[in-house]
């Protein structure tokens, strides 16, 4: 009789195992008119109210009951696109969004799912690209910085400054990551301007506390920029003009739709424009040569080529500098006394270089997998060198002096990233990966060269001051749940684990990530957040202004 029940109950099982049977939904969102994948595109099915969003890289993952479906495909100023068929399998839709002028509520309330009264983040908020370049700009140039400046609880220092305060705490608290890679100086002139050129860039998310767990390393915010992937339907620019500098952008396919690239370019020309001014001042005094100015450039590049649905390669790359360079030279003759030469000749520059290679493979409908490899350099390096000979005819004598003085400085890091989205129902977003960091550290070198002469008496100083090298090892495991619980409570649960060795020294934190959401209605919602950070690198600065002298330095014994 027991054996006839225990028949019974598993024939029931199995018959309703068969019958709940679920099938996943899977694809890219994209742009019809340039083929860009879309961040936080919503997808949503009406009859069952179940939902979910595209991830960083436009890939969404949706699983349903078997049956009929009906699917929304939403972006905010785009058209909607509906998709009603009898799901039986697995199924891939990579669907194309049209740009439309009328915006409609459905859309808003879309992407609210993310970020807005429905999400369980806290203190973040996604600023689209084209909403930013509406913020009125310095000299014409659009700054990313300066719009998120405008955002509660973000401030800017004084003027001039290169600051960037999120709720308290300090500039060197921020993180800021160029599609998955650190930026530690992101500023030109003093502040004035930062390096990221919005022509390059497709995305801006901010985070200002009650980080998820994939984040870590800074204690104040997180600032994740993401660029441009290119145009993949046709060849098209732009090319401006300001008052202080001028910029280009090109994108569009390369030999196929299958490969893209997305090139831009900016520099200024302060130098050229008082190099008039200078040539009068060095009339007036004299001057054998004057030459000297400012300027900054940034590049950004970035090649993708996608080798199936399934796996799609991206090369990315930054670089971008400010330099101050003088050579002034004065000289005085006298066919009774004899010569004087004076020269005065500095180079001063500073600035990044990125790179990264990144590779994103489905490995299944559910499983989302991204591996990056990164590289991340910022150096200040200065040089100032005087000269002065004095020569006599009668008596014969000669005095001359040569000195230079050296300062650089800088932070190098190579690193490789491993992040996982599985999706295995509408309820869960699941996201885990580990990340290693090889950090190397430059605290400053001074050097100082002197040579003299007086007539036949020679001498020489040559000395080198400063810190070695220091070389730190950062490895980081995280992972995440976005659960909703019912239509009323949503919660996002993590932990991050990271650990940092340097100079013999192991430090490591558990850092536990909390948030929840109570929805109260469609509009109105109420959210409470946990987050615990450590922090391993530190900016050591000499003044209230943010100066390119300042110093990334590690935590050590």
């Amino acid at each position: 009789m027991k054996i006839k029940s225990l028949f019974i109950l598993l024939f029931f099982t199995s018959v309703s195992l068969l019958t709940a049977q679920n099938y996943t939904i899977s694809g890219y969102v994209t742009d019809v008119k340039s083929g860009e994948t879309m961040i936080n595109g919503s997808v949503f099915e009406g009859k069952t109210r179940k939902g979910c969003v595209t991830n960083s890289y436009g890939f969404y993952s949706l699983t349903l009951p078997k049956g009929d479906v009906e699917i929304e495909f939403t972006y905010v100023g785009y058209t909607p696109q509906f998709r009603k068929f009898k799901l039986s399998k697995d199924t891939i839709i990579n669907v194309s969004l049209k740009e439309s002028i009328e915006l409609k509520e459905v859309v808003v309330l879309g992407r609210q799912r993310e970020m807005g009264v429905e999400s369980s983040q806290m203190s973040a908020i996604e600023v689209p690209i084209q909403l930013i370049k509406t913020v009125p700009a310095l000299f014409g140039e659009t700054d990313i910085l300066k719009a998120l400046q405008l955002l509660p609880g973000v401030q800017g220092g004084v003027e001039g400054s290169a600051g960037f305060y999120v709720r308290g705490g300090g500039p060197d608290e921020n993180l800021f990551l160029l599609d998955g890679v650190p930026v530690y100086n992101v500023n030109h002139l003093g502040g004035m301007f930062s390096v990221f050129n919005s022509d390059a860039i497709k995305n801006v998310t901010l985070y200002k506390g009650s980080f998820p767990a994939r984040f870590g390393s800074r204690l104040s915010s997180v600032v994740d920029i993401r660029m441009n992937d290119g145009n993949n339907k046709k060849l098209k620019g732009n090319f401006s003009i300001g008052l202080i500098s001028s910029k280009f952008n090109l994108e569009g396919p390369l030999f196929s739709d299958k490969t893209t690239f997305n090139i831009s370019a900016r520099r200024t020309y302060y130098d050229a424009l008082i190099q008039p001014a200078l040539m009068i001042v060095g009339k007036e005094e004299e001057m054998d040569k004057m030459m000297a100015g400012y300027y900054f450039y940034d590049m950004n590049a970035k090649i993708s080529h996608k080798f199936s649905d399934n796996d799609r390669l991206y090369l990315s790359a930054y670089m971008g500098d400010d330099v101050i360079y003088a050579d002034i030279r004065q000289n005085y003759r006298s066919d009774e006394y004899g010569k004087e030469e004076n020269r005065l000749n500095m180079g001063w520059n500073w600035g990044n270089l990125i790179t990264s290679l990144r590779w994103n493979h489905v490995i299944n409908n559910k499983l989302f997998m991204n591996a990056t490899s990164t590289f991340t350099r910022y150096r200040f390096d200065m040089n100032v060198g005087t000269k002065y000979k004095y020569e006599t005819y009668n008596p014969p004598r000669l005095q001359s002096s040569d000195i230079n003085l050296g300062y650089n400085s800088g932070i190098q890091d190579i690193g490789c990233k491993l992040d996982f989205d599985y999706n295995p129902n509408p309820n869960h977003d699941v996201k885990f990966g580990l990340n290693y960091t090889n950090h190397a550290f430059s605290p400053g070198v001074q050097v100082a060269k002197m040579t003299s002469q007086y007539d036949s008496i020679i001498q020489k100083i040559d000395t080198t001051i400063g810190n070695t090298s220091i070389y730190a090892h950062e490895t980081i495991l995280y992972a995440e749940d976005n659960i909703n619980i019912n239509s009323f409570l949503k919660l996002n649960a993590g932990l991050h684990y990271s650990t940092f060795v340097v100079e013999g020294k192991f430090y490591h934190s558990l850092q536990p990530r909390l948030g929840l959401r109570a929805l109260i209605n469609d509009k109105l919602s109420v959210k409470a957040g946990y987050s615990y950070m450590s922090q391993y690198i530190h900016l050591l600065s000499n003044s209230s202004l943010s100066l390119p002298t300042d110093l990334w330095v590690p935590v050590t014994k």
